[in-house]
């Protein structure tokens, strides 16, 4: 009795194999693509931090030019307007007499013709606070000195540090502006409370970003990212003088 396979036999046989090798050539295929997923997270970390640090420092820049804008315009720094809503009324945090003229506002296309840009609650940030204050120094920036008329008008934001990815912004930020730093320049403190509404505070011990040689990279400089060591936390803090007094 002849024992040879039928081609119906051969044929199931070549099909069973067929799959089983595209069964093991597809389990390859997702294997290498997981791993080069894994592989590829911490560029795509760093990517993605340099693209946060560029976000920050292009508004900070824009946030200027629209206050050098309207200061050319003959606006005082005290008629400022940084009201992101309509006046009265909304977010009054910024509000005071001089935003009832739209000319003074820097959020407004009679002012200052730019968009406020939040960046809490935007993915990849993680935000405690983002204010335009006058209530910081920074040294060698304008003029040292101890009464208000020293202060510099400052974009400050300040990012949780216990959140994932905020030391990495700090770095990117640093690293764009070609400060050769390791790690954040460590300070006292920065005053991210006060919200300017057109007057300048005289501020306490320990407000003048690298003074008493603290932050020694950051001395001189008008943008930066320092690690705040007071205040109950270490946070990062990103400043951006918009004008220097």
């Amino acid at each position: 009795m002849s024992s040879t396979l039928s081609p119906t036999h051969r044929e199931n046989g070549n099909i069973f194999f067929i799959i089983l090798v595209a069964v093991a050539l597809f389990a390859a295929l997702g294997f290498a693509i997981t791993q080069g997923m894994r592989g590829s997270s911490a560029s795509v970390s760093k990517e993605q931090s340099q693209l946060y640090a560029s976000e920050l420092i292009t508004f900070a820049k824009s946030l200027e030019s629209a206050v050098q804008r309207l200061q050319a315009r003959g606006v005082s720094e005290n008629d400022l307007c940084f009201d992101i809503d309509d006046y009265p009324g909304g977010d009054t945090m910024y509000e005071h007499a001089s935003c009832a003229n739209t000319r003074n506002r820097v959020f407004h296309p009679d002012g200052g013709g730019i968009f406020y840009k939040a960046f809490t609650g935007q993915d990849g940030f993680s935000i405690a606070s983002e204010r335009i204050n006058g209530g910081n120094k920074v040294e060698n920036v304008g003029t040292t000195c101890g009464p208000a008329a020293c202060t510099e008008l400052l974009y400050v934001v300040r990012m949780n540090d216990t959140a994932e990815g905020s030391l990495e912004i700090c770095n990117a930020i640093n690293a764009e502006l070609g400060i050769v730093a390791s790690a954040p320049p460590i300070d006292t403190a920065i005053n991210t409370a006060h919200a300017f509404t057109g007057t300048f505070n005289a501020t306490a011990a320990g407000t003048t970003i690298a003074d008493s040689g603290q932050a020694p990279e950051l001395l001189g400089k008008k943008t930066g990212c320092i690690q705040e060591t007071t205040g109950g936390g270490d946070d990062y803090v990103f400043y951006h003088a918009l004008i220097a007094r």
